[in-house]
């Protein structure tokens, strides 16, 4: 298996969800997967790719020098990443609300950078910071801005193991993130440190399709309110297909255990993400997602249907 198809679907497994909100601050899950699709390319990852020649038979073609196996290895190596985005959706309970939902329009802002180091064949260091915006069009009271940090490793099974213990991601990092109000960073809402670990593995089932699973654990080491703490275990499951060069697919599910001090909660979600990849950097998405929050005292319940839009550009050096 090529690491293009695991190194991809890690970006996937990492808080693609416009990040899960506390519920405390009336943000519980804002379902939004601006990053939904998996990104193209192997993240300046090295790696093998074996071209087979053309089978011409007049003796005018490749066969006239006989069967031939190209391996191309390519030698740069591109540590960072890049990207932006915005976007805008229809959320059909804006507020999260366990009843009396009430709809509104969200539009979304992000950039995002990373450094990825290739420390030898299996171990790799990760380091990553994120900004992001979000204003409601009606209820501005739910407006925040977030500001994230990451860092810790991935290692890589061998692909010399057996196959079924081969070239699975384990990832361990220290999170952090901080919520504001919109547009005042002075003005905390919450902040929060976790250790987060998690265990991906990629499925090639054809050519174009492939198939992501993961597990991960979040626990939390320190918060700015007990109350709203929580420890988080989650596990998705995600299918993509390029159909073209221009055209992926991505369907997903995830299903989430929230540990709260006062409650737990199980969050569902499926969601659908198609996407026109205008270039190799610059890609136009259109996704719909539907969640269900289940917990352990009804007032944290709800439900909510998203539909959005998104351009999204990505740069790697």
């Amino acid at each position: 298996m090529k690491l293009t198809y695991i190194l991809s679907g890690l970006l996937l497994c990492m808080p693609t969800f416009s990040f899960a909100q506390d519920s405390a601050l009336n943000r519980r899950d804002s379902t939004a997967p601006l990053g939904l699709a998996l990104p193209s390319g192997p993240l300046g990852i090295p790696g093998t790719a074996q071209l087979p020649a053309a089978s011409g038979t007049d003796g005018s073609g490749p066969d006239l020098y006989g069967d031939q196996e190209i391996l191309a290895r390519p030698d740069l190596w591109q540590p960072w990443t890049l990207a932006a985005a915005l976007g805008g959706d229809w959320q059909s309970n804006a507020a999260l609300s366990n009843s009396g939902a009430e709809s509104d329009y969200v539009s979304r802002y992000s950039a995002t950078g990373r450094y990825t180091r290739k420390l030898s064949d299996s171990w790799y260091l990760d380091l990553g910071t994120a900004g992001q915006l979000v204003r409601y069009d009606e209820f501005d009271v739910l407006d925040f801005d977030r500001i994230d940090a990451d860092g810790g490793f991935l290692w890589i099974s061998p692909p010399e193991w057996h196959p079924v213990l081969q070239n699975w991601i384990v990832s361990s990092r220290i999170s952090w993130y901080r919520l504001s109000e919109a547009g005042h960073s002075s003005n905390e809402l919450f902040t929060n440190t976790a250790l987060v670990s998690s265990l991906i593995r990629s499925f090639p089932l054809h050519r174009h399709h492939n198939l992501l699973l993961s597990l991960s654990g979040e626990f939390a080491l320190e918060s700015s309110s007990s109350d709203i703490q929580r420890d988080e275990h989650s596990a998705f499951v995600a299918w993509q297909a390029a159909w073209s060069p221009h055209w992926e697919t991505t369907v997903l599910a995830r299903a989430a255990f929230y540990d709260y001090e006062r409650h737990d909660d199980v969050n569902l979600i499926g969601s659908v993400g198609v996407d026109y990849l205008i270039n190799k950097s610059l890609r136009l998405g259109l996704y719909g997602s539907w969640t269900q929050n289940l917990s352990s005292n009804s007032d944290f319940e709800y439900d909510n249907t998203t539909l959005g839009a998104s351009l999204r550009l990505q740069y790697r050096f």
